[in-house]
């Protein structure tokens, strides 16, 4: 989890130096976007002739699935040469962009069968099962292959839906920065609304933070003080609103604090909870027996990114804003 969380954390910071670097020689845009996405599926054409897990390519892989005939792997195996060729031919759409004008609808295709091809996989490939048939698969963690096609799928998709924007904003009256921050804003509500319900084992936020506090043999303190900033600062950024209808002259820069704030906590909380894994506080609390997210889990998950989806979506448009008035002057 900590892993993720990392690459999570460097990936968005590598897309606010590329955006940054883009503006600066203004050519953040439609159509600049629509390209770098094309060019992403690269790295997942790349990653396939790379070490994805067992030191086997993906063309390895592929074969050594084709030949496991007791399990029916050969509908995964297609699907990986499938998910192969439509990243190559999707990695060739630039060129048409650049001379033709085609409809943005288009670039989404190889990405919705990318998905869906990496979707099935995710479903039916089972290691284990692998494990006991072929000797070739002996290690399942995964190589830099592996990590090309993932990285070469999400930035493809990250620029797409960048570029989307662009051409969502051209066609749609009030998709402005405007309503984007007061979305952000309200989407905070989610968090601070989901602390009173459920979150796991039919326990409330306040009741976790609690549940937490009182387990002292591991200082889980600091895990509890996090909840409770948690919900501060989301029921404090969710009334930013106030002074964005108000037409207060409030830098964007403020709506990012209580983001900010809940991606540190977060962070904080998830690196020590791998506690968790060992399922040592369950010795100390008969009330945590169980670690499935329920419905306030879910509340504010849901308001967290879509909090952070609208409030980049709303320094996308400010920082288009400012590049146009640096123009006209």
């Amino acid at each position: 989890m900590g892993i993720i969380v990392a690459y999570f954390f460097i990936s968005g910071i590598y897309l606010w130096i590329l955006i940054g670097v883009l503006e600066y020689f203004g050519i953040f845009n439609k159509f600049t976007m629509r390209i770098i996405s094309s060019i992403s599926f690269l790295f997942v054409v790349a990653g396939f002739f790379m070490p994805v897990f067992s030191n086997q390519s993906g063309f390895n892989l592929t074969k050594l699935l084709h030949d496991i005939d007791i399990y029916n792997l050969k509908s995964i195996s297609i699907t990986l040469y499938a998910f192969f060729i439509i990243s190559l031919l999707g990695s060739l759409l630039f060129i048409v962009i650049i001379n033709k004008n085609l409809s943005i609808c288009f670039d989404w295709i190889p990405i919705i069968i990318d998905i869906g091809c990496f979707v099935y996989l995710k479903d039916l490939f089972s290691f284990s099962d692998l494990l006991s048939f072929s000797g070739d698969i002996a290690d399942k963690n995964l190589q830099i292959g592996g990590y090309f096609i993932i990285i070469g799928l999400l930035h493809s998709l990250i620029s797409l839906i960048i570029a989307s924007i662009f051409q969502i904003s051209e066609n749609i009256r009030g998709f402005n920065k405007f309503t984007m921050r007061v979305m952000s804003s309200i989407s905070l509500l989610f968090i601070a609304i989901g602390f009173f319900m459920p979150i796991a084992v039919n326990q409330s936020g306040f009741d976790l933070a609690k549940l937490l506090r009182d387990i002292e043999t591991y200082n889980l303190n600091s895990i509890s003080i996090s909840l409770y900033i948690l919900f501060i600062i989301s029921l404090l950024g969710s009334l930013l609103f106030i002074p964005i209808i108000m037409n207060k002259k409030l830098s964007i820069f403020f709506d990012w604090i209580p983001i900010i704030v809940n991606i540190s906590c977060l962070i904080y909380m998830l690196i020590f909870f791998n506690i968790l894994k060992k399922d040592i506080l369950f010795s100390f609390s008969e009330n945590i027996v169980s670690l499935n997210l329920q419905i306030g889990g879910c509340f504010m998950i849901i308001g967290f990114l879509y909090s952070i989806i609208s409030i980049g979506i709303a320094s996308i448009f400010q920082s288009f804003e400012s590049r146009n008035a640096a123009r006209s002057s």
